[in-house]
């Protein structure tokens, strides 16, 4: 990872911040280095790199009192197809942060995007949504197609879900 980044490779950026804000493949835990190899990942329109700054916003790894930062990087991640920046933006639109209006339509279309984009934490979150009326009127067929498409993706937990 470490020669690649050096060359450029942006996604090798945003893995090798990654393995460091963790720790991991033989390498040392830095937080630090990890975050700043992300940073300038996303800054050079690393989606990936974009979706892991977001995500560690809610882990309070990256300073981000306001949430604008997260916002931000997931608008970034998720207009890259990174389905891990739509789910954030979800969750902000779901939540009233980051300078998002609470609006739950618009966190069910960044769920359903997020599923569109083989995610199957996305198309549980769907699921859930529909199934129980969350920004739309309940549709347990469309939950039980979203919780089947989740399952089809690996997630264990949609397959003990009703599906059609």
């Amino acid at each position: 990872f470490e020669k690649a980044c050096a060359g450029k490779v942006e996604e090798a950026c945003a893995l090798l911040g990654a393995v460091l804000v963790e720790g991991g493949d033989g390498l040392e835990k830095n937080e630090a280095r990890g975050v700043s190899l992300l940073i300038d990942g996303c800054k050079r329109d690393d989606a990936q790199a974009c979706g892991n700054l977001a995500v560690l916003s809610w882990r309070k790894v990256v300073d981000d009192p306001t949430a604008e930062k997260r916002a931000s990087w997931a608008e970034k991640a998720c207009s890259g197809k990174y389905a891990t920046g739509c789910i954030e933006l979800a969750l902000l639109f779901e939540k009233g942060l980051g300078g998002k209006k609470r609006d739950l339509k618009q966190a069910l279309a960044y769920q359903i995007k997020a599923c569109d984009l083989d995610s199957a934490i996305g198309c549980n979150n769907t699921g859930q949504m529909m199934e129980k009326g969350i920004g739309i009127a309940k549709n347990p067929e469309r939950a039980a197609e979203s919780y089947g498409r989740a399952c089809k993706l690996g997630l264990e937990e949609a397959c003990k879900k009703p599906t059609p």
